[in-house]
C-alpha cells in the first residue's frame, strides 16, 4: 500500500485530496503547520480523520520536512501562505514559507530518492 504525504493537509483543497486517498486505500500522513488550538481545521469534521497520521511541522524547517518525508512513498505539496494582500505587508514570510519551503521539500525528495512530487498552486486576484 503506498504512503502518501500531503502538505498543508487541513487545508480546504488539502483536506477533500486528503479524504480522497483515504478512500482510495492509501496510507496518509497530513504534514500541516502547528497552531495551538489544535484544530484539524477543514479535516475536524472529516470522517477520515481517524484514518489519517497527523505530523505537525514547518516546511521552512529542513529537519522537520526530512523527517516526516522519511516513510512515505510520494509527496503531494500544497503547503503555502495565501492571502495576496498580506504579501506585500510580510513579503519575507511568502518567501521563506513558499519558496524555501518548497526547496525544503524538494532537497529532502531528493535525500530521499522520491522521484514524483505534485506541485499545485492557487491564488486570488487582488485589485490595489
Amino acid at each position: 500500500m503506498k504512503n502518501i504525504i500531503i502538505t498543508g493537509a487541513r487545508g480546504f483543497i488539502g483536506s477533500h485530496l486528503t479524504g480522497l486517498c483515504v478512500d482510495l486505500g492509501y496510507n496518509m500522513v497530513a504534514f500541516d503547520h502547528y497552531n495551538s488550538n489544535n484544530s484539524w481545521e477543514w479535516l475536524d469534521n472529516s470522517k477520515v480523520k481517524n484514518d489519517i497520521e497527523m505530523i505537525l511541522g514547518n516546511i521552512r524547517d529542513y529537519d522537520s520536512v526530512y523527517n516526516a518525508m522519511k516513510n512515505c512513498d510520494t509527496i503531494i505539496h500544497l503547503a503555502a501562505l495565501i492571502s495576496t494582500p498580506y504579501s506585500y505587508i510580510s513579503p519575507l514570510a511568502y518567501l521563506r514559507t513558499n519558496v524555501e519551503g518548497t526547496y525544503n521539500i524538494f532537497e529532502s525528495a531528493r535525500n530521499l530518492t522520491l522521484n514524483q512530487i505534485p506541485v499545485t498552486s492557487s491564488s486570488e486576484y487582488w485589485d490595489v
